[in-house]
């Protein structure tokens, strides 16, 4: 993971990405259940595990290599990843039941993710 941060291009990426990340998994909330809701404490551990875990999955899926994906590669690589990320987070949040994440959110969050990632890299 440490040579992600060599490449600036790669590191620049990498923040953008889990900038778009967050922002997608606090708004999820906000817009299924009410903004009063959005950013309270509970939501900032949940924020931080599905961007934590979904960038992991990013990272290991291999969008993050020296050279940028073609774009069809990029769209399914994405989505595969996201999707790998999204079952690990069920289980996870299946086997702590104080967690109350609702798979709405969780759906909502990585469903849109998975159309604004590869939308802002292919652009």
């Amino acid at each position: 993971m440490l040579e992600l941060f060599r490449s600036p291009r790669r590191a620049m990426v990498w923040f953008v990405e889990a900038s778009l990340l967050s922002l997608l998994v606090c708004c999820a909330p906000g817009v299924l259940v009410g903004w009063e809701h959005a950013l309270d404490g509970a939501r900032f551990g949940q924020t931080l595990s599905i961007s934590l875990v979904a960038l992991t999955s990013l990272y290991y899926h291999g969008l993050y290599g020296p050279e940028p994906p073609r774009a069809r590669a990029l769209f399914l690589t994405t989505f595969r990843a996201l999707g790998l990320a999204a079952a690990v987070l069920w289980l996870a949040f299946w086997l702590v039941p104080d967690a109350e994440v609702g798979d709405r959110v969780l759906l909502t969050s990585l469903g849109a993710a998975a159309i604004v990632l590869p939308g802002w890299r292919a652009a």
